[in-house]
């Protein structure tokens, strides 16, 4: 019985922090276990939405915070996930065309500059 107690008030503590909590931002330890899980997963994985709750991470994942990473990382993630389950009009989708300003992704993705900035995994996938 006391084990369910105090499950029971963690519960409430984890649902009443989660009621109050700031967006989330990603980290480089995050954006990496991201893009090592993205190399082989398939697009509606992919560009999934994230669950910090559930550990459920993609190219979407905190709050779209990494499609507003740089350009080149926001190209490839509408190369990638435009048109893909409900990816449009996400808030990735919406940092993404905001970063880019109208510009193609194929258009930004040719500056040699701005495709260094796309992890090498990513680019794989795109040209797959």
């Amino acid at each position: 019985m006391k084990v369910y107690t105090t499950l029971s008030l963690l519960s409430a503590l984890l649902i009443s922090s989660a009621a109050n909590v700031t967006p989330v931002h990603a980290s480089a330890d995050m954006i990496a276990k991201v893009i090592k899980s993205a190399a082989g997963a398939p697009k509606d994985i992919l560009c999934r939405k994230g669950n910090i709750f559930t550990q459920t991470f993609s190219l979407r994942s905190f709050n779209g915070e990494l499609c507003n990473k740089n350009k080149g990382f926001a190209a490839i993630t509408l190369k990638l996930c435009a048109g893909v389950a409900d990816f449009d009009g996400s808030q990735c989708d919406q940092k993404a065309r905001a970063m880019l300003k109208g510009q193609s992704p194929a258009a930004v993705l040719s500056d040699p500059a701005v495709a260094a900035q796309v992890p090498a995994e990513l680019k794989a996938k795109a040209n797959s």
